[in-house]
């Protein structure tokens, strides 16, 4: 979330930006906890929406005195997402377009809303802010590689007839039948006599080498999920250490800012044309405020937590003091449905998506029977909130781990394995 308040910056701002004239990055003053500062601008949150509005404040107004108050990005959720996967698209109008109508098809078959005119407004931008961060940073944006599927797909798996214009390719999903008929084609399946054991082993020849690894959106967005890189390591391969970590990318967001104030805001309140922000022992004042701390924290309710689909409100960015959403209700300014990315806990430590390799999720019956818990086809937050309607009081994380002795089978019993062959998608 990332909300203006009284001030005067505008999205019309963002002409301003120049990307081919940006020069090296200056270094800010990083205050500890404590004392009073009087600011022009107070952007709240070190994730990467603060670092990313702090960092643009101090450029759109270099007269200004900008300061970015939060606990460091380090400590944000952003950072733990590690590598920093972003959606970047870049595309021609047309393409364009045609992406809107099929995101308000999903949307719609999903009984979600679907603001059109934003997500017009997000794709267009995307390709400014990407060189502006790019300058800024001093990084390249480079599509992140794919990795190998772990399901191959064969002849056998791709659906002999269309239905509903769509053709299913088991493991990785629905496909036009023209692309389909195309990649069926390619990989010489239809040389092969589809009664024989050649049919059902002979790989189709995926083109995917960037994210995402899979056909969807009829591929508008393939190679727009990418990561960031020094100058002159654009072709960073998967696991090779070059690509930088999230928390690198903030900080060197921060180095713009001219003060950077380290600590908690647990209270926010404005009069007078001036917004106070209280704090660990420190006092910010400011006639600009930018609100980028989206987490709850300790701030929920217990309805809200039930709302969210989950137990405890570590598993909601528990360093945060939930200020912009208590602010929002006290002030009784109007906002969007109640909503979160669900993170799955194991053992006090978030699993990003379930990324581990092989990874998901078994649950345990009261008769002693297993379930696994996640249809993957659904959007994550959605997939977590549905294990938490099942009640089920036990399960158990399963991931590849090759330094382990024991697997599934011997741990759990047949059945345990049985139910993961069967119902994996």
């Amino acid at each position: 979330r990332l909300c203006l308040l009284p001030g005067t910056i505008t999205a019309g701002a963002t002409s301003a930006i120049s990307p081919g004239t940006i020069t090296a990055a200056a270094t800010s003053a990083i205050s500890p906890a404590g004392g009073k500062y009087e600011c022009d601008v107070a952007v709240i949150g070190q994730g990467l929406a603060g670092c990313t509005a702090a960092m643009t404040s101090a450029m759109l107004r270099p007269e200004s005195k900008v300061c970015s108050i939060g606990p460091g990005p380090s400590s944000s959720t952003s950072a733990a997402s590690g590598a920093g996967w972003l959606l970047l698209p870049d595309m021609q109008e047309h393409q364009m377009s045609r992406l809107l109508d099929l995101l308000e098809e999903l949307v719609r078959d999903a009984d979600l809303l679907f603001d059109r005119e934003r997500a017009e407004y997000f794709i267009k931008m995307s390709r400014t802010a990407q060189h502006f961060v790019e300058g800024m940073t001093n990084v390249s944006f480079v599509p992140v590689p794919g990795y190998e599927d772990s399901h191959t797909a064969t002849c056998i798996d791709v659906q002999t007839c269309c239905t509903d214009q769509r053709r299913h390719i088991n493991g990785h999903g629905n496909f036009s039948c023209s692309y389909a008929k195309k990649l069926f084609q390619q990989s010489d399946c239809c040389e092969v006599d589809s009664k024989s054991s050649a049919y059902a082993e002979r790989a189709l020849k995926s083109e995917w080498t960037s994210w995402p690894t899979y056909y969807h959106l009829e591929n508008l967005l393939y190679g727009s999920v990418k990561w960031a890189v020094d100058p002159g390591m654009e072709e960073a391969k998967q696991c090779s250490n070059q690509n930088l970590y999230m928390n690198e990318l903030m900080m060197r967001m921060l180095a713009h800012v001219g003060t950077v104030v380290t600590g908690t805001v647990q209270a926010a309140t404005y009069a007078n044309g001036n917004w106070t922000f209280v704090g660990d022992g420190f006092t910010v004042s400011s006639k600009l405020a930018i609100f980028a701390s989206g987490g709850f924290g300790a701030a929920a309710t217990a309805a809200e937590l039930a709302e969210l689909g989950v137990s405890s409100y570590a598993e909601v960015h528990g360093q945060n003091s939930g200020l912009l959403w208590a602010t929002a209700k006290a002030a009784g300014w109007p906002v969007d449905p109640l909503n979160a990315w669900y993170l799955e806990f194991v053992d006090g430590e978030p699993k990003w998506f379930l990324w581990d390799e092989r990874a998901t999720v078994l649950g345990v019956k009261a008769d002693g029977s297993y379930t696994l818990l996640y249809d993957e086809t659904e959007a994550y937050d959605r997939r977590g909130r549905l294990r938490r309607k099942l009640n089920l009081s036990q399960a158990i994380y399963v991931v590849r781990d090759e330094t382990q002795p024991s697997n599934v089978s011997h741990l759990f019993g047949p059945a345990a394995q049985a139910t993961i062959e069967a119902a994996a998608v």
